[in-house]
């Protein structure tokens, strides 16, 4: 089953007539805040769902017209336990009524303000190599025959800086340098080819 996101398009043109890719905003559902990345660099889009208090996160992919499904897989559970509820046949907790929720959280615009750091994505993104190592530290060069980036790093690269980022650094095999160390966090800036 699906949910139209009528606010998200809104959303969406508000970052598209500032030339953005990427925004976040804070959503409260019941007792839990969420940080929501939304990215719109490749299709489908992508809206990011973190609870840090919970270590929860989950990714939902929304089509061009704007649809979600509500299905949350693995993420159902652990979303379960962060609200302090358990399995019951008898009244299922819907996804439903949490995405019907969001959908009125929804803001219709946005500013560059608004725009997601590169932390703030690596922070949420919890589907990625090493996601304790959140604070981008440079590029690595390869040169393509005795050494080579992971196809791990390349995920992580393509989940975190996008797919320009990521294509580039598949193109000119390049690797992106993380830490879990705050100090060793450098400016984020796209690689050098």
């Amino acid at each position: 089953m699906g949910i139209k996101l009528e606010a998200l398009s809104q959303l969406y043109d508000s970052m598209t007539s500032q030339g953005m890719t990427k925004t976040k905003f804070e959503f409260r559902f019941r007792n839990l805040w969420f940080s929501v990345v939304y990215l719109t660099d490749s299709f489908p889009h992508e809206l990011l769902f973190g609870c840090h208090a919970h270590n929860l996160f989950f990714v939902v992919a929304v089509g061009r017209d704007f649809v979600i499904g509500t299905y949350l897989g693995n993420a159902y559970k652990p979303l379960l336990d962060a609200l302090g509820l358990e399995p019951d046949p008898k009244q299922r907790f819907s996804p439903n009524v949490f995405f019907e929720e969001f959908k009125t959280a929804i803001p219709r615009s946005t500013t560059p303000a608004n725009a997601p750091t590169i932390t703030d994505i690596a922070s949420v993104r919890r589907d990625v190599d090493e996601i304790n190592k959140i604070y981008f530290v440079g590029w690595i060069h390869h040169d393509g025959i005795s050494s080579k980036p992971t196809e791990a790093n390349l995920l992580k690269t393509r989940r975190i800086c996008g797919f320009d980022v990521y294509e580039r650094c598949k193109r000119h095999y390049i690797s992106s340098r993380w830490s879990d160390i705050e100090k060793d966090r450098r400016p984020y800036h796209e690689p050098k080819v």
